[in-house]
């Protein structure tokens, strides 16, 4: 279709007709709108691309053209592959959520699920201070072993202060997660963990469940559905014709050369005590 369907009846039958593929198995029968990108179909006559698909560099543009798309409905929609060749792209519903991870290591991008303990709590010397730090960084306890810990005993404080504070420190845990020294865990580095702000998100997506798989009653819809839906699908097909062009057009301008590579293998050699490894 060269124009974009709008009106009601074009748009019926725009999805309606449109060529639909399976999200996850066959034997699921779910199903969502798709394309069939096989290179016998999408191939000008001539022009042979099949070297190139054991090539990282002939997909660089279309999945970066396919991540602007995910951006632009905020990966609610988002595109992959399907088939037993990832013949096909498929049109899939899925999200965005939290992924857990609350800083990273601005030298080498190290993750972790703690956030790092607050500076203030860090430069606070007073008793009270590092009892609460101590409690932050040692959760294993109940309140009544604390007490009992050297590092705590040689405060001074009372029993009942130290629970007191420890309560407190198990209560901000519980409220606002676990905290770690400012020290990544891959390369030691001091002070190089940065917390996430805003909060680091995953994305996600259904693989097993299909859209409008179920023959809905287009009909009944109203416009500005019918109209939202469509929007979705031309974008989705347009998307698809613009990762198919960046394709051929990669294949018309290069050649597929073969090139050893030395790749470097771990392997254990057994030396003389004493002795140093060749």
């Amino acid at each position: 279709m060269a124009r974009k369907p709008r009106t009601k009846k074009a748009m019926i039958e725009y999805l309606h007709e449109h060529f639909r593929y399976y999200t996850g198995n066959s034997w699921n029968l779910s199903s969502s709108y798709a394309a069939n990108v096989k290179l016998p179909r999408i191939m000008p006559r001539g022009l042979d691309g099949y070297d190139f698909l054991q090539t990282d560099e002939a997909f660089f543009e279309g999945r970066d053209i396919i991540t602007e798309f995910c951006e632009r409905w905020k990966y609610e929609w988002q595109i992959h592959s399907n088939g037993r060749s990832n013949g096909y792209l498929v049109l899939y519903h899925g999200g965005m959520k939290p992924s857990g991870y609350k800083r990273y290591c601005r030298y080498c991008g190290q993750r972790n699920f703690v956030k790092n303990i607050p500076e203030e709590v860090v430069k606070d010397g007073t008793p009270e201070g590092k009892c609460y730090l101590y409690a932050l960084t040692h959760t294993i306890w109940v309140p009544a072993v604390y007490p009992k810990q050297s590092a705590i005993a040689e405060l001074g404080l009372p029993d009942e202060r130290v629970i007191e504070i420890v309560q407190r420190a198990k209560a901000d845990i519980k409220k606002d997660g676990e905290v770690g020294a400012n020290k990544c865990g891959r390369c030691n580095c001091e002070g190089g963990m940065q917390d996430y702000s805003p909060t680091h998100m995953t994305t996600f997506f259904n693989p097993s469940k299909g859209i409008d798989d179920e023959g809905p009653d287009l009909g009944s819809w109203d416009i500005e559905t019918l109209k939202w839906r469509v929007d979705i699908v031309w974008d989705f097909d347009k998307t698809v014709e613009r990762v198919t062009e960046a394709f051929i057009d990669f294949v018309r301008g290069h050649n597929v050369v073969e090139r050893e590579v030395m790749v470097p293998k771990m392997i254990y050699v057994a030396v003389p005590i004493g002795g140093a490894p060749c």
